[in-house]
């Protein structure tokens, strides 16, 4: 039981940080589309 917790806990950390790298590479996206789109004009 309690290492079905500590798995829970491990799987949500882990969905977090997922996120917040998801969040990160979706910005420098836009800032790379942005630099292009500046180059381009």
């Amino acid at each position: 039981m309690e290492l079905g917790h500590q798995e829970h806990l491990a799987v949500e950390f882990f969905n977090s940080l997922t996120i917040a790298y998801q969040n990160k590479t979706f910005k420098g996206k836009l800032l790379n589309t942005f630099l292009k789109f500046k180059k381009f004009k």
